[in-house]
């Protein structure tokens, strides 16, 4: 089965440094294309990992497309 919606260009950027309340804003985005002839809603979930491969923090963007759509998804959170 080939997959519906094709993933890329992944990228993420600090938005500022250590902020009085101790946390780091940053901001992740991605390129995806319903591949699908169907309207679909699009959970894609990205994960930041340290050197050690151990999680430090998990963002889901999130989107509605319409058949063979190509949307950029981006989210901005904080790193406590």
């Amino acid at each position: 089965m080939a997959a519906s919606v094709l993933v890329s260009d992944i990228a993420s950027k600090i938005m500022s440094g250590v902020d009085s309340a101790g946390d780091v804003w940053f901001s992740v985005k991605v390129t995806a294309k319903n591949m699908s002839n169907e309207t679909k809603k699009v959970n894609v979930t990205l994960q930041a990992i340290d050197n050690d491969g151990f999680e430090l923090k998990t963002e889901t963007l999130q989107g509605t497309f319409e058949p063979n759509e190509i949307k950029i998804l981006t989210e901005k959170s904080y790193y406590e």
